[in-house]
């Protein structure tokens, strides 16, 4: 995966440097952006707990809201201009291709296994789900925010533990077995979610795969056929009406058939990640409460730490996604590349 990928990253930076570094930066302002209010709202609920003058929270209050506005402005001024400077990645890979098919000798270029590659590169880079080139470059944003935001996160809930393992009293020990008991159930869930996330990519992927032959037959029979002028004379002089009706409706109804299995698949995996954080964030705020109770921490401590492990039990699948579609869908770029 990271040798296709590399190799892929190394094409586009040819041409795209830019677009690569904004990309960068995108991601990782962009998991900023996601942290912003979580990190602000635990200095107002401190401020808050230790009864801090009208004049600090109003400070709290307007650095959270400019600061927000300011970071905002940045990322979304950033994003407009990656739009512009990514707008041509897949022209500047079909142009790639196009030339190394011009260049390579008569009997592999007019070959039907070459063609085929050729047809099925085109094809899964514009299918549902997409891929190649195309794909690669707008995932980059995805893979860098995701990677961070799980970083940021873990940092976060190695202090909480680090809070709980270090806390005074006569309930120390009992916290700390809470705590080990509530990261081995964490850590037992985004396990299951990592395995469970990797097979239905594997689904998605295998769908998607699926789907090529059938956008083939369409486009054939609808683009290159039906709206051709030429065919209404041949329709109609060798009585095509039923037989065309029939293929098209046998068409539709296996397109219907895939996009309603990518999208029940979809829907398995929000159920899943909604049950599953709904579960791990009442047991966090369980033992976040009942640290706080034992002075281990403030009320902005438990605000940052359950936001955190929000955010890494929420975006921790996205990040599995990420990583193994840019496995899965550039394995066919690399029979042409």
């Amino acid at each position: 995966m990271l040798r296709i990928n590399f190799r892929g990253l190394t094409f586009i930076a040819q041409d795209k440097i830019r677009g690569i570094l904004l990309m960068l930066f995108i991601g990782i302002i962009n998991a900023v952006y996601r942290f912003w209010n979580v990190w602000l709202l635990a200095v107002l609920a401190d401020a808050l707990q230790a009864h801090a003058s009208a004049q600090t929270l109003i400070r709290d209050l307007a650095l959270m809201a400019g600061g927000g506005l300011l970071v905002g402005a940045v990322r979304f001024t950033s994003i407009y201009i990656l739009f512009y400077i990514g707008s041509n990645v897949w022209e500047q890979a079909d142009l790639a291709l196009n030339s190394k098919m011009m260049d390579m000798d008569y009997e592999y270029m007019e070959s039907e296994k070459v063609q085929n590659q050729r047809r099925d590169l085109d094809e899964i880079s514009r299918s549902y789900g997409g891929g190649g080139i195309n794909f690669l470059f707008w995932r980059v944003e995805v893979v860098v925010r995701t990677t961070t935001e799980v970083l940021i996160a873990v940092f976060y809930l190695a202090q909480m533990i680090y809070k709980s393992a270090t806390l005074p009293g006569t309930h120390s020990r009992e916290m700390g077995f809470m705590t080990a008991l509530f990261m081995l159930m964490l850590a037992a869930a985004l396990i299951f979610s990592y395995r469970q996330n990797i097979r239905w990519q594997e689904d998605l992927f295998s769908l998607e795969n699926e789907m090529i032959p059938v956008n083939r037959s369409f486009t054939w029979y609808v683009e290159n056929y039906l709206e051709k002028t030429e065919a209404s004379k041949n329709i109609r002089l060798f009585k095509q009406q039923s037989v065309l009706m029939e293929r098209i409706l046998n068409i539709f109804e296996s397109i219907t058939d895939k996009v309603g299995r990518i999208s029940e698949i979809n829907e398995k995996i929000q159920l899943f990640l909604g049950a599953m954080r709904a579960v791990l964030l009442g047991l966090v705020y369980f033992l976040l409460g009942a640290i706080a109770l034992q002075g281990g921490m403030t009320a902005g401590n438990v605000v940052l730490y359950a936001g955190a492990i929000g955010i890494l039990i929420e975006y921790f699948s996205e990040w599995v996604f990420a990583l193994s579609e840019l496995g899965y869908k550039q394995q066919i770029s690399e029979s042409i590349f």
